[in-house]
């Protein structure tokens, strides 16, 4: 017996096709000791997109990375903190 999950489009399918025209940037600075297992330094990265050029899809995106780096004791590994933020809007929203 075929399951009904076999049935269904995809999400993709369902949608068709379209043209994404767009230009982005990121930026990063890297601080971090040791880019795997950091005990001291920050890691940060911005990206921003915008789309709307030509093509169907037409939004701007924004996106946030930070890490915090830190020893807490002489014996312990590592502490860190990290913090995301994503955000995308229609280019309607302006």
């Amino acid at each position: 017996m075929a399951s009904n999950v076999d049935k269904k489009p995809s999400i993709r399918q369902a949608a068709g096709t379209s043209i994404k025209s767009s230009i982005f940037h990121n930026w990063t600075r890297d601080t971090r000791d040791d880019p795997v297992m950091a005990t001291k330094g920050e890691y940060m990265k911005l990206s921003h997109e915008f789309a709307g050029i030509g093509g169907d899809a037409s939004f701007y995106k924004v996106q946030s990375e930070t890490v915090a780096s830190r020893r807490i004791a002489s014996n312990a590994v590592r502490n860190s903190f990290h913090l995301s933020f994503c955000g995308r809007f229609p280019t309607s929203f302006w």
